[in-house]
């Protein structure tokens, strides 16, 4: 049976994260593991997990780790920062592995497009995974293919919101289908994305299908900010393991 999983990314507001909250919320839905999200690159500075929530994480099937994709700002210009080889983000990456030893991750995930330098990567004690996103970035096919081609020790997560929006699902499954390590499930409903399954239209799930070919770990990635949020994303949990079978 493959294991579905959670993001801790669902209950993310930026400048008001408490992953202790946010990963015991994401357990609490009876999942296989856990994607504990780091949204700011700043975010590291204050990271402390409680020993009863690393404990509680070990106990799952699989954990990983989605990278910050929100980086420095500078104070003049409202410019993107990229990631580096430098000594910087050397040291962010040493948090972020320390994180990922101590809840025992599986995986580390990254948006290409915020990276400069895949050297940065160069460590054969993790394992590291590009996502592919929105058409906002225009990126295509070809884009991470010939990052993958350059970097063989990167895999590829699949996002279905992402892949849909550009069209390219079912092809970006058959290209990537070995190097796909896991999954972002969500679908796109009325051209909005990160919807929920069990909210979707047949039509719009039987573009989903193709996915299901994949044996990996399915990771549910939906935001619905308001008080019934809990009970619908439990109900999208078990939505998708019956909708995998």
């Amino acid at each position: 049976m493959r294991k579905v999983c959670f993001s801790t990314g669902n209950f993310y507001i930026p400048g008001k994260t408490n992953l202790n909250k946010e990963i015991k919320k994401t357990i609490e839905l009876g999942v296989d593991g856990v994607e504990v999200t780091i949204g700011r690159a700043t975010d590291m500075r204050t990271l402390k997990l409680d020993k009863k929530i690393i404990k509680e994480l070990r106990k799952l099937n699989y954990n990983a780790i989605h990278a910050p994709f929100y980086l420095f700002q500078t104070k003049t210009k409202n410019r993107r920062i990229y990631y580096w080889n430098s000594d910087y983000y050397k040291r962010l990456l040493k948090k972020m592995h320390r994180l990922y030893d101590n809840i025992e991750a599986v995986n580390m995930n990254f948006h290409p497009n915020l990276i400069k330098n895949f050297k940065l990567l160069e460590n054969n004690d993790y394992n590291y995974s590009i996502e592919n996103m929105t058409p906002h970035w225009n990126n295509k096919l070809s884009y991470y293919k010939k990052i993958l081609d350059k970097y063989p020790h990167i895999n590829f997560l699949l996002d279905t919101s992402h892949a849909t929006l550009c069209k390219e699902l079912d092809a970006l499954v058959k290209k990537f289908k070995k190097r796909i390590t896991h999954v972002h499930l969500s679908n796109v409903v009325d051209e909005k994305e990160h919807s929920f399954l069990h909210d979707s239209g047949k039509n719009e799930l039987k573009k989903l299908n193709v996915v299901k070919k994949l044996n990996v770990p399915f990771i549910i990635e939906t935001w619905y900010e308001n008080e019934e949020a809990f009970k619908l994303f439990k109900k999208e949990v078990n939505f998708v393991r019956k909708w995998l079978k």
